[in-house]
């Protein structure tokens, strides 16, 4: 499916359809966590205080940023590192 349809709420669907996403939490020099308000417009948790940034690996991006199952067996997970960066640096 999509990810507005993995995102949606709705009779009959289950609650949060498996996909792939990350989360970054970043923390200043005395461990305080940076926060961001989402967007009024987002599907789930509109105007909620959450971690600094999330998203989802992107198809088709260079550097790639969807890893193999082998990656991420492996504990390299090389793909989603470079989808935090380039959100992250659209973020901040």
């Amino acid at each position: 499916d999509n990810k507005y349809n993995c995102h949606k709420f709705i009779p009959g669907q289950p609650k949060g359809i498996l996909h792939r996403a990350f989360s970054v939490m970043l923390f200043d020099a005395e461990g305080c966590l940076l926060l961001q308000q989402r967007a009024a417009s987002k599907i789930t948790f509109p105007n909620v205080w959450t971690n600094t940034c999330c998203s989802h690996p992107l198809h088709g991006m260079q550097p790639p940023e969807v890893d193999t199952p082998e990656a991420v067996a492996g504990g390299n997970p090389q793909g989603v590192k470079h989808a935090a960066i380039r959100k992250l640096e659209h973020e901040l």
